[in-house]
Protein backbone atom coordinates (compact mmCIF):
# COMPACT_ATOMS: atom_id res chain seq x y z
CA UNK A 1 0.00 0.00 0.00
CA UNK A 2 1.22 3.49 -0.80
CA UNK A 3 2.64 5.55 2.04
CA UNK A 4 -0.25 7.63 3.47
CA UNK A 5 1.88 10.78 3.77
CA UNK A 6 2.88 10.52 0.11
CA UNK A 7 -0.75 10.21 -0.97
CA UNK A 8 -1.77 13.14 1.21
CA UNK A 9 1.04 15.29 -0.20
CA UNK A 10 0.12 14.42 -3.80
CA UNK A 11 -3.58 15.08 -3.25
CA UNK A 12 -2.81 18.39 -1.52
CA UNK A 13 -0.79 19.58 -4.54
CA UNK A 14 -3.56 18.50 -6.89
CA UNK A 15 -6.20 20.43 -4.92
CA UNK A 16 -4.08 23.59 -5.03
CA UNK A 17 -3.33 23.41 -8.75
CA UNK A 18 -5.04 25.57 -11.38
CA UNK A 19 -4.32 23.03 -14.13
CA UNK A 20 -6.40 20.29 -12.51
CA UNK A 21 -10.01 20.16 -13.69
CA UNK A 22 -11.57 17.70 -11.24
CA UNK A 23 -10.75 15.63 -8.15
CA UNK A 24 -12.98 12.68 -7.22
CA UNK A 25 -12.40 10.78 -3.98
CA UNK A 26 -14.12 8.11 -1.86
CA UNK A 27 -17.04 9.59 0.08
CA UNK A 28 -19.64 8.40 2.61
CA UNK A 29 -22.63 9.93 0.76
CA UNK A 30 -24.55 7.06 -0.84
CA UNK A 31 -25.54 8.25 -4.29
CA UNK A 32 -27.49 5.73 -6.32
CA UNK A 33 -28.61 5.60 -9.95
CA UNK A 34 -32.15 4.19 -9.94
CA UNK A 35 -34.21 2.59 -12.77
CA UNK A 36 -36.01 5.79 -13.81
CA UNK A 37 -32.61 7.30 -14.70
CA UNK A 38 -32.42 9.69 -11.76
CA UNK A 39 -29.78 9.86 -9.04
CA UNK A 40 -31.00 9.42 -5.47
CA UNK A 41 -29.25 10.49 -2.28
CA UNK A 42 -29.63 12.52 0.90
CA UNK A 43 -28.72 15.75 2.62
CA UNK A 44 -28.99 14.78 6.28
CA UNK A 45 -32.35 13.04 6.63
CA UNK A 46 -33.84 14.64 3.51
CA UNK A 47 -34.08 12.34 0.50
CA UNK A 48 -33.30 13.92 -2.89
CA UNK A 49 -33.56 12.97 -6.55
CA UNK A 50 -31.91 14.60 -9.56
CA UNK A 51 -33.45 13.97 -12.99
CA UNK A 52 -31.48 13.89 -16.24
CA UNK A 53 -34.03 15.98 -18.13
CA UNK A 54 -33.57 18.96 -15.78
CA UNK A 55 -30.48 20.11 -17.68
CA UNK A 56 -30.23 23.66 -16.31
CA UNK A 57 -30.41 22.55 -12.70
CA UNK A 58 -27.89 19.71 -12.92
CA UNK A 59 -25.45 21.62 -15.14
CA UNK A 60 -25.27 24.95 -13.34
CA UNK A 61 -26.40 24.51 -9.72
CA UNK A 62 -23.65 25.14 -7.17
CA UNK A 63 -25.60 25.34 -3.91
CA UNK A 64 -28.74 23.17 -3.94
CA UNK A 65 -32.18 24.52 -3.07
CA UNK A 66 -32.27 22.12 -0.12
CA UNK A 67 -29.07 23.64 1.26
CA UNK A 68 -30.39 27.15 0.61
CA UNK A 69 -33.36 26.30 2.85
CA UNK A 70 -30.92 25.54 5.68
CA UNK A 71 -28.96 28.80 5.43
CA UNK A 72 -31.22 30.85 7.77
CA UNK A 73 -30.51 28.46 10.66
CA UNK A 74 -26.75 28.27 10.08
CA UNK A 75 -24.20 30.57 11.71
CA UNK A 76 -21.46 32.78 10.25
CA UNK A 77 -18.84 30.02 10.43
CA UNK A 78 -21.07 27.59 8.54
CA UNK A 79 -21.96 30.28 5.97
CA UNK A 80 -18.26 31.00 5.44
CA UNK A 81 -17.41 27.33 4.95
CA UNK A 82 -20.26 26.88 2.45
CA UNK A 83 -19.23 30.08 0.64
CA UNK A 84 -15.62 28.95 0.46
CA UNK A 85 -16.58 25.53 -0.92
CA UNK A 86 -18.97 26.97 -3.51
CA UNK A 87 -16.31 29.37 -4.75
CA UNK A 88 -13.30 27.06 -4.68
CA UNK A 89 -14.34 23.45 -5.30
CA UNK A 90 -13.14 22.14 -8.63
CA UNK A 91 -15.44 21.13 -11.48
CA UNK A 92 -17.29 17.81 -10.92
CA UNK A 93 -15.36 17.26 -7.69
CA UNK A 94 -16.13 16.11 -4.15
CA UNK A 95 -12.91 16.87 -2.26
CA UNK A 96 -11.61 20.19 -0.96
CA UNK A 97 -9.23 21.44 1.69
CA UNK A 98 -9.64 24.41 4.01
CA UNK A 99 -9.07 25.59 7.57
CA UNK A 100 -10.18 28.46 9.77
CA UNK A 101 -7.67 30.80 8.12
CA UNK A 102 -8.77 30.11 4.54
CA UNK A 103 -12.48 30.66 5.22
CA UNK A 104 -12.00 34.05 6.92
CA UNK A 105 -12.44 35.97 3.68
CA UNK A 106 -15.92 34.55 3.12
CA UNK A 107 -17.67 36.41 5.94
CA UNK A 108 -17.86 40.05 6.97
CA UNK A 109 -17.72 38.96 10.60
CA UNK A 110 -14.62 38.09 12.61
CA UNK A 111 -13.84 34.37 12.52
CA UNK A 112 -11.22 33.64 15.17
CA UNK A 113 -12.93 31.23 17.55
CA UNK A 114 -11.53 27.77 16.92
CA UNK A 115 -14.19 26.13 19.10
CA UNK A 116 -16.99 27.67 17.03
CA UNK A 117 -15.17 26.64 13.84
CA UNK A 118 -14.96 23.02 15.06
CA UNK A 119 -18.64 23.10 16.03
CA UNK A 120 -19.50 24.39 12.56
CA UNK A 121 -17.59 21.50 10.98
CA UNK A 122 -19.44 19.06 13.25
CA UNK A 123 -22.83 20.55 12.35
CA UNK A 124 -22.17 20.51 8.59
CA UNK A 125 -21.04 16.89 8.92
CA UNK A 126 -24.18 16.00 10.88
CA UNK A 127 -26.31 17.68 8.21
CA UNK A 128 -24.65 15.57 5.53
CA UNK A 129 -23.19 18.56 3.67
CA UNK A 130 -19.53 17.66 4.22
CA UNK A 131 -17.63 14.76 5.80
CA UNK A 132 -14.20 14.54 7.37
CA UNK A 133 -11.45 12.64 5.61
CA UNK A 134 -8.51 10.89 7.24
CA UNK A 135 -6.31 13.83 6.19
CA UNK A 136 -6.58 16.90 8.43
CA UNK A 137 -8.04 19.87 6.59
CA UNK A 138 -9.43 17.79 3.70
CA UNK A 139 -13.17 17.24 3.46
CA UNK A 140 -15.61 15.36 1.26
CA UNK A 141 -18.40 17.54 -0.14
CA UNK A 142 -21.85 16.06 -0.75
CA UNK A 143 -22.41 16.72 -4.47
CA UNK A 144 -26.16 16.91 -3.87
CA UNK A 145 -25.52 19.89 -1.59
CA UNK A 146 -22.73 21.73 -3.41
CA UNK A 147 -21.50 20.87 -6.92
CA UNK A 148 -19.84 22.91 -9.62
CA UNK A 149 -20.72 20.90 -12.71
CA UNK A 150 -23.08 18.13 -13.76
CA UNK A 151 -24.23 15.58 -11.20
CA UNK A 152 -24.53 12.81 -13.82
CA UNK A 153 -21.03 13.40 -15.22
CA UNK A 154 -19.70 13.42 -11.65
CA UNK A 155 -21.59 10.23 -10.81
CA UNK A 156 -20.23 8.44 -13.90
CA UNK A 157 -16.64 9.38 -12.96
CA UNK A 158 -17.21 8.34 -9.36
CA UNK A 159 -18.62 4.93 -10.26
CA UNK A 160 -15.97 4.26 -12.91
CA UNK A 161 -12.90 5.35 -10.96
CA UNK A 162 -13.78 5.02 -7.28
CA UNK A 163 -16.80 3.08 -6.04
CA UNK A 164 -16.82 0.14 -8.47
CA UNK A 165 -13.29 -0.75 -7.41
CA UNK A 166 -14.21 -1.11 -3.74
CA UNK A 167 -12.52 1.94 -2.27
CA UNK A 168 -15.51 3.45 -0.47
CA UNK A 169 -14.57 2.80 3.14
CA UNK A 170 -14.48 4.71 6.43
CA UNK A 171 -12.32 4.53 9.54
CA UNK A 172 -13.21 6.15 12.88
CA UNK A 173 -15.87 8.26 11.14
CA UNK A 174 -13.39 9.60 8.58
CA UNK A 175 -13.25 8.70 4.90
CA UNK A 176 -10.12 6.80 3.89
CA UNK A 177 -8.55 8.64 0.95
CA UNK A 178 -6.52 5.85 -0.64
CA UNK A 179 -7.68 6.39 -4.22
CA UNK A 180 -8.32 9.75 -5.91
CA UNK A 181 -9.24 10.23 -9.57
CA UNK A 182 -7.63 13.41 -10.91
CA UNK A 183 -8.58 14.84 -14.30
CA UNK A 184 -6.47 17.54 -15.93
CA UNK A 185 -7.80 20.17 -18.33
CA UNK A 186 -7.19 17.81 -21.25
CA UNK A 187 -9.46 15.24 -19.53
CA UNK A 188 -6.61 12.82 -18.87
CA UNK A 189 -7.24 10.78 -15.73
CA UNK A 190 -4.60 9.77 -13.17
CA UNK A 191 -5.52 7.62 -10.16
CA UNK A 192 -3.47 8.73 -7.17
CA UNK A 193 -2.96 5.65 -5.02
CA UNK A 194 -2.70 3.39 -8.07
CA UNK A 195 -1.05 5.13 -11.02
CA UNK A 196 2.36 6.80 -10.73
CA UNK A 197 1.57 10.51 -10.46
CA UNK A 198 5.17 11.76 -10.80
CA UNK A 199 4.63 13.22 -14.28
CA UNK A 200 1.41 14.92 -13.15
CA UNK A 201 3.13 16.53 -10.18
CA UNK A 202 6.00 17.72 -12.38
CA UNK A 203 3.44 19.30 -14.70
CA UNK A 204 1.70 21.01 -11.76
CA UNK A 205 4.99 22.36 -10.38
CA UNK A 206 6.07 23.63 -13.81
CA UNK A 207 2.75 25.45 -14.17
CA UNK A 208 3.16 27.00 -10.72
CA UNK A 209 6.69 28.12 -11.57
CA UNK A 210 5.51 29.72 -14.82
CA UNK A 211 2.78 31.54 -12.91
CA UNK A 212 5.35 32.85 -10.41
CA UNK A 213 7.66 34.04 -13.23
CA UNK A 214 4.73 35.72 -14.97
CA UNK A 215 3.83 37.54 -11.76
CA UNK A 216 7.45 38.68 -11.33
CA UNK A 217 7.59 39.95 -14.94
CA UNK A 218 4.31 41.80 -14.45
CA UNK A 219 5.56 43.41 -11.24
CA UNK A 220 8.83 44.45 -12.92
CA UNK A 221 6.98 46.00 -15.87
CA UNK A 222 4.73 47.97 -13.51
CA UNK A 223 7.78 49.25 -11.63
CA UNK A 224 9.44 50.63 -14.75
Amino acid sequence: MRNRDNIRSSVSEVLDSDIIKSVVAPMPFNLELIPDGSIRGKIGDTGLKCFRDNKIKVQFAIVSLELMDLLPILNKYEHSIIGYIARNIKYNSNLIKFNIETIKGYSKASLSNKTMYSEAINNLCNLGIIARSEFNGMFNVNPLAILKGNIFAFYDDYIKNIRDTGYEVKALGKTIIDRVAVKDKDDRVIIIGKDPEKELLIKIREAERLKELSAIDKANNIGR
